[in-house]
């Protein structure tokens, strides 16, 4: 049976070993194919704007959505639970859809992050 230690991919953060911690942990991330949630917003990695761009003023959404945003634009209630947990709030979407895909994507690969960053200040305690 593996220790916890073994299993933590860095040593928790202290002041001691902030600038080797940094750099540790940028490369597990790239490690585990999940260091875009460190470069890019959701926007940047999961918004499509080339695909349903419409013309200016338009911001439509192909038509199989079914909740809507502050702005009137239509979202399907997968995207929108996925924005909700993310806590994105569409106060003027951009032009385009989100992409489903890589939006879960983006979801679990913060969640790994943000797990593996509370668990190691818990472990600190």
């Amino acid at each position: 049976m593996e220790s916890i230690q073994k299993k933590r991919p860095v040593d928790t953060l202290t002041y001691d070993n902030h600038e080797e911690w940094f750099f540790l942990f940028k490369e597990w991330a790239k490690g585990e194919g999940i260091d875009f949630v460190l470069r890019k917003s959701p926007e940047d990695y999961a918004k499509d704007i080339t695909t349903t761009f419409n013309g200016f003023g338009s911001g439509t959404t192909p038509e199989s959505s079914n909740t809507s945003t502050a702005s009137g634009i239509v979202r399907s209630i997968e995207v929108q639970d996925l924005l909700d947990g993310l806590g994105i709030q569409e106060e003027q979407p951009l032009q385009g859809s989100w992409n489903l895909p890589r939006l879960e994507k983006y979801a679990r690969a913060e969640s790994k992050v943000r797990y593996t960053i509370t668990m190691g200040k818990r472990r600190r305690h």
